[in-house]
């Protein structure tokens, strides 16, 4: 198991800079070689989406196209999704993640913070930005990034 210090610096080694962990830009080395499930999920995953978005229903409301709904099932039923071969190449390198929270961004004022959980470590990581809408959220570096513990508190609110 490793420490939320270690986790940080690998993360480093991962990331050019925190706001890509903040944002889950994960990039998988082109030398990775993914499952065999997972290669073909893949390509399943492009044919699907490929006749999905020629049928003309993509991203619209397309409830009474039975044709459309077909395939749309048998794309969701895959159980493939963009991510299914990043979370492989986290797991190879043991520092598989999570994002168990957000708060902030457009309508929720400056504070910004995403929590991120890497279960076979038990550690849990903190991103604190800022947020304006001129701007999006910035941050100023892996200082950004604190270890934290889920803690339950009790609070009185007036209504």
């Amino acid at each position: 198991m490793l420490t939320g210090e270690e986790i940080i610096e690998k993360l480093k080694e991962l990331f050019s800079s925190v706001d890509e962990f903040a944002y889950e830009q994960i990039i998988v080395p082109e030398n990775f070689m993914p499952s065999a499930a997972t290669l073909l999920a893949e390509v399943k995953n492009k044919e699907i989406k490929e006749k999905l978005v020629a049928h003309g229903g993509w991203n619209k409301f397309a409830l009474q196209d039975e044709v459309y709904n077909k395939l749309y099932k048998e794309w969701t039923d895959l159980g493939y999704h963009e991510r299914t071969k990043i979370d492989e190449f986290l797991q190879s390198i043991n520092l598989e993640f999570v994002g168990i929270e957000q708060v902030g961004g457009e309508g929720e004022g400056e504070h910004w913070h995403k929590v991120f959980h890497f279960p076979a470590h038990d550690v849990y990581l903190k991103v604190t930005g800022y947020y304006a809408s001129y701007d999006g959220t910035t941050f100023h570096g892996w200082q950004d990034v604190a270890v934290v513990r889920p803690e339950q508190k009790t609070i009185t609110v007036y209504e």
